[in-house]
């Protein structure tokens, strides 16, 4: 059984050793992937927050795209939704 496990852990080094080294252009890249890296200019709307008129007669958002920020408005009395300011 030691045999066993001094084969698998000298096995297991020599792999290690053989394995692929990170260069500084792989780093770069896994970096691009960070959160703060990606939202707001590759991925958009990832948290939305709505907030509810006083009188209960509608919700508003603001979305984001390329373009710019817009914000929406949902009207619970007519059921209707329209875009009211771009900004």
């Amino acid at each position: 059984m030691k045999k066993y496990f001094l084969w698998l852990g000298l096995h297991l080094m020599v792999c290690a050793c053989y394995s692929q080294s990170i260069t500084l252009k792989d780093y770069e890249r896994a970096v691009s992937f960070l959160s703060q890296n990606l939202n707001g200019k590759k991925v958009f709307n990832t948290n939305v927050v709505p907030f509810w008129a006083a009188d209960s007669s509608g919700v508003g958002f603001i979305t984001q795209n390329k373009d710019g920020r817009q914000f929406n408005k949902i009207d619970l009395k007519k059921m209707g939704f329209s875009v009211e300011i771009n900004f």
